[in-house]
């Protein structure tokens, strides 16, 4: 069981009283984090989860012009790209919180998988990933033109429904003049 993010003083008030690992998440921490830096909450978040156990932290990016809390569908390349790098030296899994996760997966292997790279010997070139980017942006730009194609022809739809009540306006107006 696992303690979603409160308030950091709060959190740690209950850990010292529990055994369960603190999920750490940095898109609350972000909205509220009583100067506390990322890293340092991190750390605190880490020392809870068993030894042998890899700390998981919950990865989220704000959505701009929303209600304070709400995610992204889509990842912020440059801020997990930020993220990433600030966190470099600290080992954890990442959980996305993203609408659109196995796209946005597929497009943050290469910034974790660099940064893990400069510090650990894994064999790993981010290059190789380049492929599995451009085809997720292939995807995601098929998906966008059968959604333009379908609100086209919703409005073409529109226009026709439209033109048929006019024609059809128009002609009982024929048939009442005729009628009279």
């Amino acid at each position: 069981m696992m303690i979603d993010y409160f308030l950091l003083k709060t959190v740690f008030t209950y850990a010292n009283i529990q055994v369960y690992p603190i999920l750490f998440d940095n898109r609350r921490h972000a909205c509220l984090n009583n100067g506390a830096t990322m890293v340092d909450a991190m750390t605190k978040y880490f020392a809870t989860w068993p030894k042998g156990q890899r700390p998981l932290i919950d990865y989220a990016t704000q959505q701009t012009e929303k209600r304070l809390g709400a995610h992204t569908k889509h990842i912020d390349e440059k801020h997990f790209e930020l993220i990433t790098r600030e966190t470099r030296d600290l080992k954890f899994d990442i959980m996305l919180e993203i609408k659109v996760n196995e796209q946005s997966a597929i497009i943050a292997v290469p910034y974790a998988a660099r940064e893990r790279v400069r510090s650990e010997p894994l064999g790993i070139d981010p290059g190789n990933y380049c492929y599995i980017y451009e085809y997720a942006q292939h995807l995601q730009n098929e998906v966008n033109e059968r959604k333009r194609k379908r609100a086209e022809k919703k409005k073409l739809v529109m226009m026709m429904t439209t033109k048929n009540i006019a024609n059809q306006n128009q002609q009982k107006s024929q048939n009442i003049k005729e009628m009279k």
